[in-house]
């Protein structure tokens, strides 16, 4: 791995929408990328991001999770219906490209 960027460490927890899109931007089909993300409420796990789409987190995890609907996600407070608690600031963004993923910060 060539770079490793913890983007939203040490900022104020960003809202759903922008999280979700900067993990969108990066992980915009260019090789040899990937995040893991860290979660709490539902699940207390790490896990690795496998695709994201406009509704849906697709996984490759050790657990056998494959799927966090948006719908059921918050990055603030788990509650009965976001059940899937992201944590931005323990969400590692990782590349082998020669470039600076810091371009991915809020």
């Amino acid at each position: 791995i060539s770079n490793v960027a913890i983007p939203f460490r040490g900022v104020p927890t960003p809202d759903l929408t922008t999280f979700w899109k900067a993990m969108q931007t990066f992980l915009d089909g260019t090789p040899g990328r990937s995040i893991i993300l860290g979660l709490q409420g539902y699940h207390d796990h790490w896990t690795v991001i496998e695709k994201i789409t406009s509704r849906s987190i697709l996984l490759y995890d050790s657990a056998l999770i494959k799927r966090l609907p948006r719908s059921s996600c918050t990055t603030v407070h788990a509650t009965w219906k976001r059940k899937h608690h992201l944590l931005p600031a323990q969400t590692y963004f990782l590349s082998n490209e020669l470039l600076d993923i810091g371009q991915y910060d809020t």
